[in-house]
């Protein structure tokens, strides 16, 4: 299925989110960028200069102000049906020397799960 990450009504790009981690309620994918994603990207980056990619701080400062600027962004992820996905968090990962960027989706919602479950078990 595919998922859509939207700021404010701006498409920012699309995942299938194809890879899941229900222990850790956490969906991810390929992050194929849009028109929109210039714009948070210096975003998502402070993050990556912040973090290993184990999610590590190594720049405690550079994770203040990403966590500031990521809170006001009104991300927000929607299904192919046009249901918004009930995220409590979700970050574009990126890693130096890789193009393409990941959305990582924590979702704490069980009926997403259950749904998720039944759509890969047809």
């Amino acid at each position: 299925m595919s998922y859509t990450l939207r700021m404010h009504g701006v498409i920012l790009g699309r995942s299938e989110l194809e890879e899941s981690d229900e222990d850790r309620g956490i969906a991810s994918g390929a992050f194929r960028p849009g028109l929109g994603y210039e714009l948070v990207q210096p975003i998502f980056e402070l993050h990556r200069e912040a973090t290993t990619s184990a999610g590590e701080v190594v720049d405690p400062e550079k994770l203040a102000r990403y966590e500031k600027a990521a809170a006001t962004l009104g991300l927000e992820v929607v299904d192919a049906s046009g249901e918004v996905v009930a995220a409590e968090t979700i970050l574009l990962r990126t890693t130096e020397g890789r193009k393409t960027p990941r959305l990582e989706v924590r979702i704490g919602d069980p009926a997403y799960w259950t749904a998720r479950r039944s759509r890969t078990n047809r």
